[in-house]
């Protein structure tokens, strides 16, 4: 999950070193490319996480993560449309954004509980 996510902040800081180049106006589908790419990291870091929790936590909590996480990320929807009104103060500025969300979720995906080997818990502490 970390290697998809830093993939993922790769092709976004990408972006913003094309951006600060100039030469996204030179290469227009470089852009779409690393948007793709970097569309890719995210989206399979998503079904990493979505796969280590179903394998991790008992059903009871499983259930009331999944359907956490689902609310976060529909709410996540709504609200990144919004980034658009930052793209008309820099273009450059929604990736920016992005980029240190994927960075900080880096960061503390490395924290995570690993369970190689042990029992399930059926407890949530």
């Amino acid at each position: 999950m970390i290697i998809y996510m830093l993939f993922a902040d790769i092709c976004l800081a990408a972006i913003l070193v094309t951006n600060f180049s100039g030469h996204m106006s030179t290469y227009p589908a470089m852009l779409t490319v690393f948007a793709l790419l970097g569309r890719f990291g995210a989206l399979s870091a998503w079904s990493t996480l979505i796969c280590m929790t179903l394998e991790s936590f008992p059903t009871t909590l499983r259930s009331r993560c999944l359907g956490f996480v689902s609310f976060a990320g529909y709410l996540g929807g709504i609200v990144a449309p919004q980034s658009l009104v930052l793209g008309s103060v820099s273009p450059s500025l929604p990736y920016i954004l992005y980029c240190i969300l994927m960075i900080t979720s880096s960061i503390f995906a490395m924290f995570l509980y690993e369970m190689a080997g042990e029992p399930l818990k059926d407890t949530v502490t």
